[in-house]
């Protein structure tokens, strides 16, 4: 029996034995079978990732080499999804590289391979991508209609559908309606979820929003799209987001933010191999320097681009900085021979070659050349119907006829120009570009200079010269990447999406669309402006012992001072100082205030520049400056030597003398009532003495003040009090001044920032004064004017604003405050209070109170009484 058991146990030992053997055995032939066939799905997997990645990095050919070579593999081993991808990287390769015909035949090939709804809807993308490539529009948005259809429940699907109408609309030219179907895609979109549908979706918004000049809203799309394109494998895409967020800055006025950017770009595409890429962020950023005169850095960027471009795919534009760098050099016939090299090559745009050439003749002035030219770009922009080209053309054909002697041609060749610019403005229902707004600053600049030149009365030129000063608040507001209102009420958004709808099958409503989308406009605040008329100023009581003094750079950078004071006639004066040497006299000015070594000496250098030559005798001036003489403490200037001026005079300033006189014809505006805000700590910046300062203010007023105040404080507080005071820590950005602001203390994910955008959106009280007891909250724009937390504060509602021209100490701001409100509380007008306040700091020694620094940084603008 045991022997028995024993002899069954050794059985199924063996038998086990056995199976295992016959087990492993059939494992080792299964993967010596399987082993080439999954070594072959790897090469293929390996490969199509290497092509997905060329074309990710916008290496097209690249990635169709590659892929193909992946499909043979994949065709062999009868890989129909590794085919499926591959050809899906090849047609979107050619449609890349607008090899169209190619794309259609190797697109129809992989619809056939679709094997899941959701592919064939990839494939039906794909061809109203090739369709609306193409501009075949129609064809595009039914190739959309059928991917949708193929899962019209998938929320990815529907995201795609709602952008591939969006780029139809955008296209076809009609930013708001592809703005509508954008917004649907977006809302589609998964947070968690980066893909191509994500980057487009972010990159058509910022597009559209561009498009519509609303610079604002464009910026924080253009950042959404770097955002999602960054952490994406679209390294090419990130790239491409990189230049138009550049492109953007450009447009808005932030140079500086703009090349900083295209340089970041240079270098990410060297890193990544994309010579091409690396060669176009070159090409702004060398134009951007021919712009501003730069020919060191122009210089600098024209050898990394012949370093680059192997290839020689930038001829073109290299001709062109070596024609213009040597131009700009002296180096004359070598110019010549360079553009003459041009004229035999094909460029994007032929206004491109015209365009420089006048450059380089204006910088020559050869002005009958730039006639010459001009006329040609006249006749080229006729021809091709671009109208917001004319403007600019006509200023230069001003510009040319006046050197030669011909001011009434000149002055004829302005009035088109201008003419033009109101006829956009109305007809475009929009804001103006940065370009044509320049141009028409420029455009009053050299006529208020013609006038000034050839007989022209001096109270003509003087309000033209102060209508420019006024509209340049204006423009700045509407223009200066400062908008608006993004939203689209839902009716029209409903509107728009039937009109679409319908264009998609009768091209014949784009009027109707057209007249529509023209009726959506941004908003934004405005102040009330006139073409002023001056003679007013002689019926106001206020202005009895007053001396207005307007500043004013002609475009020739020489400077004009229109003098009024009560019962004399309107007298221009022309001051032998140019805009180079007050933008040097006031860094020099503020350096030395800051190092305490302005003395009254150098005090009267720029009193016998800029006051002496207009002998005044009233007791109070009131300053409009320009440009760069905004940084001018006029206050701390010496008539003798001996003592400041403040010590004679009251000195206020104004933006405009039109301004000023609307101000001026309201009642005295009567102010009993205060709110302080205080904050003392910002971004690890700790201010001592502004909740000591604020109580005190306060107090004066019978008020309590808000210490640690958050910009909710100010938005529930903003239009209840006739004065609003602000100690805590200002910051100015340079870049872009719309974006500075006053630091209230930080509440979960609010930071803070109470920036000029969002004053100019704020309502304050009618007639209040607001004292800004801050660091440099009063900065200018590109030198053009006042445009500060100051100018922010007026715009909002403001009529007098005490702000300071460089960083307060806090400590003696709340002494200067003090005694500000002292005579406030008095009865005597605001700038009368202001000069008593710095006397009594210039008559105290103790402390070095006395230095300019610490009463000359703060200036009164607005109504002085």
């Amino acid at each position: 029996m045991q022997t028995d058991q024993l002899m069954l146990n050794s059985q199924v030992k063996i038998a086990e034995q056995s199976l295992t053997s016959r087990i492993t055995l059939v494992l080792t032939l299964c993967f010596a079978f399987l082993s080439p066939v999954l070594a072959q799905v790897e090469k293929e997997f390996s490969e199509f990732s290497r092509a997905q990645a060329e074309f990710d990095n916008g290496n097209y050919a690249a990635a169709i080499d590659v892929a193909e070579a992946g499909i043979e593999r994949a065709r062999i081993s009868k890989n129909i999804q590794s085919t499926f991808r591959g050809l899906d990287i090849i047609a979107s390769s050619q449609i890349s590289s607008e090899n169209y015909d190619k794309a259609d035949v190797t697109l129809k090939e992989t619809l056939k391979l679709a094997s899941t709804p959701i592919e064939e809807a990839q494939v039906y993308f794909r061809f109203a991508w090739l369709m609306r490539s193409q501009r075949k529009f129609p064809e595009a948005v039914e190739f959309s209609k059928k991917a949708l259809l193929k899962a019209p429940q998938d929320r990815q699907i529907r995201a795609e559908y709602f952008l591939n109408l969006g780029r139809v609309m955008f296209a076809s030219g009609y930013d708001i309606s592809a703005i509508v179907w954008l917004d649907k895609a977006e809302e589609l979109l998964d947070p968690a979820i980066t893909n191509a549908t994500a980057v487009d979706t972010y990159r058509f918004l910022t597009l559209a929003w561009s498009s519509r000049l609303n610079y604002q809203v464009a910026l924080k799309y253009a950042e959404k799209w770097i955002s999602v394109s960054g952490r994406t494998q679209f390294r090419y895409k990130y790239r491409q987001a990189l230049f138009e967020l550049a492109t953007i800055l450009s447009a808005s006025g932030q140079t500086k933010r703009a090349n900083l950017t295209l340089e970041k770009g240079v270098k990410l595409a060297v890193d990544e191999n994309s010579a091409y890429h690396a060669c176009i962020f070159l090409t702004s950023l060398l134009l951007h320097a021919l712009d501003e005169d730069d020919i060191p850095k122009a210089r600098n960027y024209l050898r990394e681009l012949e370093k680059l471009d192997v290839k020689k795919a930038f001829s073109f534009e290299t001709l062109l900085g070596n024609a213009m760098v040597s131009a700009f050099d002296g180096q004359h016939d070598q110019s010549e021979r360079f553009f003459a090299d041009l004229d035999k090559l094909k460029s994007d745009s032929e206004f491109v070659l015209p365009y420089w050439k006048i450059v380089v003749a204006e910088r020559n002035r050869d002005w009958k050349r730039v006639i010459e030219l001009n006329q040609g770009l006249l006749d080229l922009t006729t021809k091709n119907n671009f109208r917001d080209g004319l403007p600019r053309i006509y200023l230069t054909f001003a510009k040319a006829h006046l050197q030669l002697g011909q001011p009434q041609s000149s002055i004829g060749h302005l009035e088109k120009s201008l003419g033009y610019i109101e006829e956009i403005r109305r007809s475009q229902n929009t804001s103006l570009s940065l370009g044509l707004v320049n141009t028409f600053h420029d455009a009053y600049r050299l006529l208020v200079q013609v006038k000034s030149q050839t007989g022209g009365t001096s109270l003509e030129a003087f309000q033209l010269a102060d209508f420019l000063k006024a509209r340049l608040l204006k423009d700045k507001i509407n223009n200066a990447a400062f908008s608006t209102d993004t939203t689209i009420p839902p009716a029209m958004k409903q509107k728009f999406e039937q009109l679409s709808l319908r264009y998609f099958d009768d091209p014949k409503i784009a009027a109707e669309i057209e007249q529509d989308e023209k009726s959506i406009t941004t908003t934004a605040p405005e102040l009330n402006l006139v073409i002023p008329n001056l003679t007013g100023l002689e019926d106001l009581s206020d202005l009895s012992d007053s001396a207005i003094v307007s500043y004013f750079f002609t475009l020739d950078k020489q400077l004009l001072a229109f003098v009024w004071e009560a019962g004399k006639p309107i007298r221009m004066i022309h001051l032998p100082v140019s805009e180079q040497d007050i933008e040097s006299e006031a860094k020099a000015t503020h350096q030395k205030i800051k190092n305490f070594v302005f003395f009254k000496r150098d005090g009267k250098e720029l009193f016998d520049k800029l006051l002496k030559p207009l002998s005044l005798s009233a007791k109070h001036l009131v300053i409009v400056p320009d440009k760069h003489l905004w940084k001018i403490p006029f206050q701390a200037l010496s008539p003798d030597g001996t003592k400041y001026l403040i010590e004679d005079k009251v000195v206020s300033y104004a933006p405009s003398v039109s301004i000023l006189l609307e101000q001026l014809k309201a009642p005295k505006p009567v102010r009993r009532t205060l709110q302080a805000f205080a904050n003392p700590s910002y971004n690890n910046q700790f201010l001592q003495y502004v909740n000591a300062e604020a109580t005190t203010v306060a107090e004066m007023f019978g008020s309590r003040p808000l210490l640690n105040a958050t910009t909710s404080d100010f938005r529930e507080r903003s239009d209840k009090a006739d004065i609003l005071h602000f100690s805590m820590h200002a910051q100015v950005d340079n870049d872009e001044p719309l974006d500075s602001f006053l630091g209230f203390r930080r509440v979960g994910a609010n930071d803070g920032r109470l920036t000029v955008e969002d004053i100019l959106n704020s309502q304050l009280k009618k007639e209040s004064l607001v004292f800004l007891a801050s660091c440099d909250t009063n900065n200018v724009l590109s030198g053009e004017g006042l445009v500060s937390l100051a100018w922010g504060m007026m715009g909002a509602g403001a009529t007098t604003v005490v702000s300071a021209q460089w960083e307060a100490n806090d400590k003696l701001t709340g002494i200067f405050s003090k005694a500000f409100y002292k005579h406030i509380k008095q009865g005597v007008s605001s700038a009368e209070a202001l000069q008593r306040a710095s006397l009594e700091m210039i008559r105290n020694k103790s402390n070095s109170m006395h230095e300019p620094y610490y009463w000359a940084d703060f200036t009164l603008n607005g109504d002085f009484r």
